[in-house]
Protein backbone atom coordinates (compact mmCIF):
# COMPACT_ATOMS: atom_id res chain seq x y z
CA UNK A 1 0.00 0.00 0.00
CA UNK A 2 1.61 3.17 -1.19
CA UNK A 3 1.28 6.09 1.19
CA UNK A 4 1.76 9.81 0.74
CA UNK A 5 4.28 11.29 3.14
CA UNK A 6 4.78 14.94 4.02
CA UNK A 7 7.78 16.44 5.83
CA UNK A 8 7.12 17.44 9.43
CA UNK A 9 8.14 21.07 9.78
CA UNK A 10 8.18 21.46 13.54
CA UNK A 11 11.59 22.44 14.95
CA UNK A 12 10.68 20.76 18.27
CA UNK A 13 10.63 17.42 16.46
CA UNK A 14 14.00 17.78 14.73
CA UNK A 15 14.89 17.31 11.09
CA UNK A 16 14.14 14.52 8.67
CA UNK A 17 10.84 13.42 10.15
CA UNK A 18 7.94 12.67 7.82
CA UNK A 19 4.37 11.62 8.40
CA UNK A 20 1.44 9.97 6.70
CA UNK A 21 -2.20 9.47 7.58
CA UNK A 22 -2.73 5.74 7.14
CA UNK A 23 -6.05 3.96 6.71
CA UNK A 24 -5.35 0.37 7.71
CA UNK A 25 -6.72 -2.04 5.13
CA UNK A 26 -6.83 -5.01 7.48
CA UNK A 27 -7.56 -3.31 10.83
CA UNK A 28 -9.86 -0.54 9.62
CA UNK A 29 -7.97 1.83 11.94
CA UNK A 30 -6.93 5.28 10.71
CA UNK A 31 -4.08 7.25 12.26
CA UNK A 32 -0.85 9.10 11.69
CA UNK A 33 2.47 7.33 11.36
CA UNK A 34 5.82 9.13 11.74
CA UNK A 35 8.92 7.84 9.95
CA UNK A 36 12.56 8.85 10.27
CA UNK A 37 15.14 7.54 7.82
CA UNK A 38 18.80 7.09 8.80
CA UNK A 39 21.45 9.37 7.22
CA UNK A 40 22.65 6.47 5.02
CA UNK A 41 19.23 5.95 3.41
CA UNK A 42 19.93 8.29 0.46
CA UNK A 43 23.66 7.49 0.25
CA UNK A 44 24.43 5.83 -3.14
CA UNK A 45 26.58 3.25 -1.31
CA UNK A 46 23.38 1.99 0.36
CA UNK A 47 21.28 2.08 -2.80
CA UNK A 48 20.30 -1.60 -2.56
CA UNK A 49 20.34 -1.89 1.23
CA UNK A 50 17.17 -2.95 3.05
CA UNK A 51 17.27 -1.31 6.46
CA UNK A 52 16.15 -2.78 9.78
CA UNK A 53 13.19 -1.09 11.46
CA UNK A 54 12.51 -0.13 15.06
CA UNK A 55 8.86 0.61 15.78
CA UNK A 56 8.43 3.10 18.64
CA UNK A 57 5.30 3.05 20.81
CA UNK A 58 4.42 5.87 23.22
CA UNK A 59 2.79 5.56 26.60
CA UNK A 60 -0.87 6.35 27.16
CA UNK A 61 -2.17 9.00 26.54
CA UNK A 62 1.01 9.96 24.72
CA UNK A 63 1.50 10.82 21.10
CA UNK A 64 3.57 9.13 18.39
CA UNK A 65 5.51 12.41 18.25
CA UNK A 66 6.80 11.99 21.83
CA UNK A 67 9.74 9.86 20.72
CA UNK A 68 10.96 12.62 18.40
CA UNK A 69 10.01 15.69 20.44
CA UNK A 70 10.41 14.98 24.14
CA UNK A 71 12.81 12.01 23.88
CA UNK A 72 14.70 13.36 20.82
CA UNK A 73 15.55 9.82 19.71
CA UNK A 74 16.73 10.72 16.20
CA UNK A 75 18.90 13.59 17.48
CA UNK A 76 20.70 11.08 19.68
CA UNK A 77 20.98 8.36 17.03
CA UNK A 78 22.01 10.43 13.99
CA UNK A 79 25.57 11.25 15.16
CA UNK A 80 26.18 7.63 16.18
CA UNK A 81 24.94 6.38 12.81
CA UNK A 82 27.07 8.95 10.96
CA UNK A 83 30.16 7.88 12.95
CA UNK A 84 29.43 4.19 12.38
CA UNK A 85 29.09 3.32 16.06
CA UNK A 86 25.43 2.36 15.51
CA UNK A 87 24.22 0.54 12.40
CA UNK A 88 21.59 2.53 10.48
CA UNK A 89 17.92 1.66 10.89
CA UNK A 90 14.52 3.20 10.23
CA UNK A 91 12.39 4.59 13.07
CA UNK A 92 8.60 4.28 12.83
CA UNK A 93 6.13 5.63 15.38
CA UNK A 94 2.44 4.90 14.77
CA UNK A 95 -0.44 6.41 16.64
CA UNK A 96 -1.55 4.10 19.46
CA UNK A 97 -4.11 6.38 21.15
CA UNK A 98 -7.02 5.19 18.99
CA UNK A 99 -10.21 5.39 21.09
CA UNK A 100 -10.65 8.80 22.67
CA UNK A 101 -10.02 8.53 26.42
CA UNK A 102 -9.37 4.78 26.37
CA UNK A 103 -6.08 2.85 26.36
CA UNK A 104 -6.51 -0.01 23.87
CA UNK A 105 -3.64 -2.05 25.30
CA UNK A 106 -2.62 -2.59 21.66
CA UNK A 107 -5.24 -5.34 21.50
CA UNK A 108 -7.82 -6.47 19.01
CA UNK A 109 -11.16 -6.15 20.81
CA UNK A 110 -14.14 -7.30 18.72
CA UNK A 111 -16.61 -4.52 18.06
CA UNK A 112 -14.24 -1.89 19.49
CA UNK A 113 -10.84 -1.66 17.80
CA UNK A 114 -8.20 -3.72 15.98
CA UNK A 115 -5.20 -2.00 17.54
CA UNK A 116 -2.87 -5.02 17.41
CA UNK A 117 -3.55 -5.56 13.71
CA UNK A 118 -3.11 -1.83 13.01
CA UNK A 119 0.34 -1.77 14.63
CA UNK A 120 1.71 -5.17 13.65
CA UNK A 121 0.15 -5.70 10.20
CA UNK A 122 -1.04 -2.47 8.56
CA UNK A 123 1.79 -0.19 9.70
CA UNK A 124 4.40 -2.86 8.93
CA UNK A 125 3.00 -3.39 5.40
CA UNK A 126 2.96 0.36 4.76
CA UNK A 127 6.63 0.60 5.80
CA UNK A 128 7.80 -2.28 3.59
CA UNK A 129 5.74 -0.98 0.65
CA UNK A 130 7.14 2.56 0.84
CA UNK A 131 10.72 2.22 2.08
CA UNK A 132 13.72 -0.05 1.62
CA UNK A 133 12.92 -1.86 4.84
CA UNK A 134 13.72 -5.40 5.81
CA UNK A 135 10.80 -7.75 5.47
CA UNK A 136 12.30 -10.46 7.67
CA UNK A 137 11.45 -10.69 11.38
CA UNK A 138 15.11 -10.40 12.37
CA UNK A 139 15.10 -6.92 10.81
CA UNK A 140 12.28 -5.68 13.05
CA UNK A 141 12.17 -4.61 16.69
CA UNK A 142 9.54 -2.83 18.74
CA UNK A 143 10.21 -0.49 21.67
CA UNK A 144 7.94 1.37 24.03
CA UNK A 145 7.69 3.18 27.31
CA UNK A 146 4.99 2.82 29.98
CA UNK A 147 1.84 1.52 28.24
CA UNK A 148 3.90 1.38 25.04
CA UNK A 149 6.39 -0.93 26.79
CA UNK A 150 3.54 -3.31 27.66
CA UNK A 151 2.51 -3.22 23.99
CA UNK A 152 6.04 -3.69 22.67
CA UNK A 153 6.74 -6.81 24.72
CA UNK A 154 3.25 -8.21 24.14
CA UNK A 155 3.55 -7.78 20.36
CA UNK A 156 7.02 -9.34 20.16
CA UNK A 157 6.02 -12.33 22.29
CA UNK A 158 2.78 -12.85 20.34
CA UNK A 159 4.38 -12.39 16.91
CA UNK A 160 7.92 -13.83 16.68
CA UNK A 161 7.17 -14.10 12.95
CA UNK A 162 7.18 -10.27 12.81
CA UNK A 163 9.60 -9.08 15.51
CA UNK A 164 12.89 -10.45 16.83
CA UNK A 165 13.36 -8.00 19.67
CA UNK A 166 11.42 -5.84 22.09
CA UNK A 167 12.50 -3.10 24.46
CA UNK A 168 10.23 -2.13 27.33
CA UNK A 169 11.03 1.01 29.30
CA UNK A 170 9.12 1.44 32.59
CA UNK A 171 6.43 -0.94 31.44
CA UNK A 172 4.32 -3.67 32.99
CA UNK A 173 3.31 -7.25 32.11
CA UNK A 174 -0.44 -6.96 32.64
CA UNK A 175 -2.71 -4.19 31.34
CA UNK A 176 -3.29 -1.42 33.83
CA UNK A 177 -6.49 -2.03 35.80
CA UNK A 178 -7.74 1.52 35.38
CA UNK A 179 -11.03 2.85 34.11
CA UNK A 180 -9.25 4.19 31.01
CA UNK A 181 -7.85 0.75 30.11
CA UNK A 182 -9.97 -1.24 27.66
CA UNK A 183 -8.07 -4.48 28.32
CA UNK A 184 -7.34 -3.87 32.01
CA UNK A 185 -10.88 -3.36 33.25
CA UNK A 186 -12.30 -6.56 31.71
CA UNK A 187 -11.01 -9.74 33.47
CA UNK A 188 -11.10 -11.89 30.31
CA UNK A 189 -9.30 -9.27 28.20
CA UNK A 190 -6.81 -8.69 31.02
CA UNK A 191 -5.92 -12.41 31.12
CA UNK A 192 -5.66 -12.60 27.32
CA UNK A 193 -3.33 -9.58 27.19
CA UNK A 194 -1.03 -10.39 30.11
CA UNK A 195 2.51 -11.45 29.16
CA UNK A 196 4.58 -12.98 31.96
Amino acid sequence: MKARFTPVRDPRLGEGLQKTDLQGRISGVRGEVYVWLPPQYDDPAYKYKKFPVVKLLPGYPGSAKTWFGTLKVQRQLRPMMEQGTVAPFILVSPRTHLLGDTDTGCANVPGKVNAETWISVDVRKMVTDNFRASEKPDGWAVAGFSAGAHCAVKLAVAHPDRYRAAVGLSGYNAPAAERTSLTGRDPELRRANTRC
